[in-house]
């Protein structure tokens, strides 16, 4: 029996390993980039850190001593965004790449990727890129990507084709490319207010991914959470608590 025991534990810490570490992973790439205890904090000129829903671009091809994420390539340029969509929507057009590679990857914290945009063909334009938080949803047309995830952060990461010979002025050529990717915050409106049922109580729907009616609606992470429910009596009211009546005492034999 304690053999079996062992198996298990084994079986659960490499479970935790396959599927955890893709979230720590993430995380620790997200802080890295965005630096939240100092996010305007300067950093060299091959990172493309940034504060958060903010784009950085990187101004010179990555090399060894760039250690940020996973390998980099030697040949683009990156420019990399990461999003929070609890509070904002966002919209994002991209600039006119000519016959210049250029590709955008829209990435989630478990590191899965629901899609990257790149032109068809040499010479045509990138969709606009609508992202929002909701029921997980990707919607590809002609002119718009419209990706809704109940994930907190979504990571965009560019890539912008650089020979790694190229000149000053190649380089300043992809710089005002970079410069050029218009990335637009929308606040989120306000929640509607709550709506209460007929006999006055009021039922609250709790979930990660935004409901269709979302007047009631408590957004939580997606995963396991701890609710907790902290009251309070109120000094005026029509209405008042029955008292506490204390149980008789018991004695203990």
């Amino acid at each position: 029996m304690a053999e079996d025991r062992t198996m298990d534990l084994e079986e659960a810490a490499r479970a935790v390993q396959v599927w955890a570490y893709p979230l720590v992973f993430a995380q620790r790439v997200r802080l890295n980039f965005t630096q939240p205890l100092d996010p305007t904090a300067e950093r060299p000129l091959n990172s493309a850190g940034a504060p958060l829903n903010t784009f950085g671009h990187q101004r010179r091809l990555s090399d060894p001593t760039l250690t940020v994420g996973v390998a980099p390539n030697v040949d683009t340029l990156y420019s990399v965004a990461w999003l929070d969509v609890r509070h904002n929507d966002f919209s994002l057009k991209f600039p006119d790449f000519g016959t210049r590679y250029a590709s955008f990857q829209l990435a989630l914290p478990d590191t899965s990727t629901p899609i990257t945009i790149s032109a068809p063909a040499p010479g045509e334009r990138l969709p606009a890129v609508s992202i929002a938080a909701g029921p997980e949803q990707l919607e590809v047309t002609d002119g718009e990507v419209r990706l809704r995830t109940p994930w907190r952060y979504v990571m965009v990461v560019g890539r912008i084709l650089v020979e790694p010979e190229a000149s000053d002025e190649a380089l300043a050529d992809v710089h005002r490319l970079q410069d050029s990717i218009d990335l637009q915050r929308l606040p989120v409106a306000a929640p509607p207010r709550p709506t209460f049922d007929l006999d006055g109580s009021l039922t609250i729907q709790i979930s990660a991914a935004r409901p269709d009616a979302a007047a009631n609606w408590l957004p939580v992470p997606a995963g396991p959470f701890r609710l907790m429910l902290r009251l309070y009596r109120p000094t005026t009211t029509k209405w008042d608590p029955p008292p506490l009546v204390p149980a008789p005492r018991r004695e203990v034999p």
